[in-house]
């Protein structure tokens, strides 16, 4: 590929019909939040061995939101499994989550934290190219019984057939696995992603999840959670339009927040007393993310409001 000099708001590759930035030693990696356990959604177990006998998934075995721990929100994740004492091994279970896979980008690396609270366990992490082949990292030993931050580089080293891999990519799935049996509750939280990502893909929008539905005559005040993605603080525009079912609007606030580099904010609108009904609010952010060269913008998924 010929080296073509343009400013580096303009150096772009174009990847699979999206636009991405090229992978180069001169940008600082990006982070993109993959898994912070503080949304509804469902964790499949896709495939385990060296389970005991009998075990119920969601009961006995599962990875989904907790309160068993406090790390940074409300929730962290918690991974219940048991591996059965009498048996061969491997010892093995994988989850994977459909929300989890929908950022992809040139990665770098993963970053998460966890507690295996004295488990002598270990966490893989598996990756899925462009062209829906996957990948199996190295091992990454969990280590003591309090929280730590760990980091698995994403090159050669660590990813077998790395050289066929073709980015973007995405993460697929989490493995959990043990040398011995041993069973439990082992705790993540903020599983993340680094490298390159779209400009869409740099600010991400959530509701935080503290009600869904609201007493009449209290004023209904709804969160939403930012993230930058960048190494640079954002300011980014907040708009939210609530709205009857039928789409007539009833309230359209607009608030700015400034969004600390690979940090978040949560931008709080109060909506006031609103009469009895069911309600949407639409939540946009859009945020320029170099002065004159680029602006990032994200709609959050559709929050319903019984009131």
């Amino acid at each position: 590929m010929r080296d073509i000099l343009l400013p580096r708001c303009l150096r772009l590759a174009l990847a699979w019909g999206i636009l991405f930035p090229l992978p180069s030693s001169t940008y600082a990696d990006q982070k993109g939040m993959v898994a912070d356990f503080e949304d509804v959604g469902t964790w499949r177990l896709k495939s385990s061995s060296g389970l005991k006998p009998g075990l119920w998934f969601a009961g006995d075995i599962f990875l989904s939101g907790s309160t068993g721990e406090k790390r940074h929100d409300q929730f962290v994740g918690e991974l219940k499994f048991a591996f059965d004492s009498s048996g061969p091994g491997p010892f093995r279970v994988q989850f994977e989550r459909k929300k989890m896979s929908l950022l992809r980008g040139f990665l770098t690396g993963v970053e998460f934290e966890a507690n295996p609270r004295g488990l002598p366990v270990s966490v893989r992490f598996v990756i899925e190219d462009a062209r829906h082949r996957t990948y199996t990292s190295a091992p990454v030993l969990l280590e003591g019984d309090l929280w730590r931050s760990y980091r698995l580089a994403i090159n050669e080293k660590t990813i077998p057939r790395f050289s066929e891999c073709r980015f973007p990519a995405s993460l697929k799935a989490v493995v959990l696995e043990a040398d011995h049996p041993c069973e439990g509750s082992v705790f993540l939280d903020d599983i993340r992603l680094t490298g390159q990502f779209t400009r869409r893909d740099r600010l991400s929008l959530f509701p935080v999840y503290d009600d869904i539905y609201y007493d009449p005559g209290k004023p209904v005040v709804v969160r939403y959670r930012l993230r930058n993605g960048r190494q640079e603080a954002v300011e980014a525009r907040v708009t939210l339009e609530a709205t009857r079912i039928g789409g007539k609007i009833l309230r359209k606030i607009e608030r700015k927040e400034k969004i600390p580099g690979w940090g978040n904010s949560v931008v709080e609108f109060d909506l006031g007393l609103l009469p009895v009904g069911a309600y949407s609010a639409f939540v946009t952010a859009a945020a320029r993310l170099r002065p004159a060269c680029r602006r990032s913008s994200r709609r959050s998924p559709q929050a319903n409001a019984h009131h």
